[in-house]
């Protein structure tokens, strides 16, 4: 499954700005962040990411 036309990196700072404005941990920001765009978890985000970075290897 290809990423959802989002970095890692620009989850991330959506996930750093979500912990600030809503005073929860940074591991539930991602968690949020993720579902949010549209994938099941992180841990789900992340192994998109690594299926399609494999594609490549």
């Amino acid at each position: 499954m290809k990423p959802k036309q989002h970095t890692l990196e620009f989850i991330k700072r959506l996930a750093k700005k979500m912990k600030k404005e809503k005073g929860i941990t940074h591991t539930q920001a991602l968690e949020a962040v993720c579902i949010e765009i549209g994938y099941d978890s992180y841990k789900h985000c992340l192994q998109c990411f690594d299926a399609f970075r494999n594609q490549f290897d």
